[in-house]
């Protein structure tokens, strides 16, 4: 049994209370880890909630899963697809704090779901002074755009200056040479950010994004399997004299880490609040089954060792959660949140793969079987661990701000 819990306030406006499903229930009940705290101050997000279970069980019953996409297509209505996007390009203009919530939502239902609400990386569009993406932005916040990002190369990902991929400037723009590996979304994106180096004559290597339509001439991609996340295609990104016009620049030559770091403090933090999401169903699920599970006379929640893990896991989620609310509004308040970003994505992916590992071995035998969705709960938190900066990476970077810059340099061997 899957439970959503949901603040009392939400509850008495959600009907049904409870939806049947194939092989799970989901049932709304109280003292939530991520859907208390600021829910009471929101009654329209009730609509969300409704309109993702009712579009989870319209896919239930067909016996098919598909991917983000179809779910933003199905879900357009709701405005689960506008939240966090400007009012100017039709969205609703969610704080990061809201937005938290409705992310840890998605994740309670399934991880897949992370690239359901709003702009996703999209919004790193709007972190330049120029409004000419806006009316791409518009198609965005209707479902019909969807847009990936390809940074991650064969021998570079975490480390921006080993970048190998090229912008060769040319008349009125750029020819793109090189490949992007482990590209989530890689046949579902419409548009790709692409982070690509530049460099004129004897000026120094320029990190600069564009964004580049999945269409265009040169393009091609090859599709590798994975693990987990099977909501999205996943592969290698390759980019053959490929033309991009100066317009397609996504602010100005050498931007790139300006830009990086400004989207994923808020992307960051927003997987991190989908793994809270995603751990708390695990718990849940715990939950229910250490009542009623009943092993040497009665139910094996009586046993403490068991009731000391769950407080345990428990507590480090909360925990969790309000680091990720603490960095959400930082960033609402106009403040810089990379290293708060890095510590929350770093330690809540940790904490919430520790607490699935621990609901499974609950469940014994029966998480190991695909009746329960637990081992596949593992399994795309291990893939979202990786994912837009790995914990060492991280917490790496939170060292540096502690440590200072000439001790990091030194760790790199860059000192001078």
């Amino acid at each position: 049994m899957e439970c959503i819990e949901l603040n009392e306030k939400i509850q008495d406006f959600s009907t049904p209370n409870q939806l049947n499903k194939n092989k799970k229930e989901i049932i709304f009940k109280k003292n939530s880890i991520v859907l208390s705290s600021i829910i009471n101050k929101i009654i329209t997000d009730r609509n969300i909630y409704q309109a993702l279970l009712t579009t989870k069980n319209q896919l239930d019953q067909e016996n098919e899963y598909s991917g983000p996409v179809r779910w933003r297509k199905l879900m357009v209505s709701s405005g689960i697809t506008r939240l966090d996007l400007p009012t100017r390009v039709g969205g609703l203009n969610w704080s990061n704090e809201k937005m938290a919530e409705v992310f840890a939502m998605c994740g309670i239902i399934d991880l897949n779901l992370r690239d359901v609400p709003g702009g996703g990386h999209g919004k790193l569009l709007l972190h330049i002074r120029s409004r000419k993406f806006d009316e791409i932005l518009t198609r965005l916040s209707n479902s019909d755009e969807f847009i990936g990002i390809a940074i991650t190369e064969e021998k570079g990902g975490s480390d921006l200056h080993g970048l190998s991929t090229r912008a060769i400037p040319v008349r009125d723009g750029y020819i793109i040479q090189g490949e992007k590996m482990h590209v989530a979304r890689l046949q579902e994106s419409t548009y790709f950010v692409v982070f690509a180096v530049v460099q004129r004559n004897f000026e120094g290597q320029k990190l600069t994004a564009f964004l580049v339509p999945v269409n265009t001439s040169g393009i091609h991609h090859e599709n590798l399997d994975t693990m987990g996340f099977h909501g999205v295609s996943w592969g290698k990104l390759i980019f053959q004299n490929v033309f991009i016009p100066s317009h397609m620049r996504i602010g100005g030559e050498g931007e790139g880490f300006s830009l990086f770091a400004k989207h994923f403090s808020y992307w960051r933090c927003a997987m991190a609040a989908a793994a809270i999401g995603c751990a708390e169903g695990a718990i849940n699920q715990t939950i229910t089954w250490l009542k009623e599970r009943h092993a040497f006379g009665g139910p094996i929640g009586r046993f403490t060792h068991l009731q000391q893990e769950l407080a345990y896991h428990y507590s480090q989620l909360k925990m969790a959660w309000l680091l990720v609310l603490d960095a959400m509004k930082n960033m609402d308040n106009k403040q810089s949140s990379l290293i708060n970003a890095s510590m929350a994505k770093a330690e809540t992916l940790e904490i919430a793969i520790s607490a699935v590992n621990w609901s499974m071995r609950v469940h014994a035998a029966k998480a190991y079987s695909t009746a329960l969705d637990l081992e596949k709960r593992l399994r795309d938190l291990l893939g979202l661990r990786i994912a837009d900066g790995v914990t060492d990476v991280l917490r790496g970077q939170v060292a540096r701000n502690l440590l200072g810059e000439d001790i990091y340099e030194m760790s790199l061997n860059r000192q001078g």
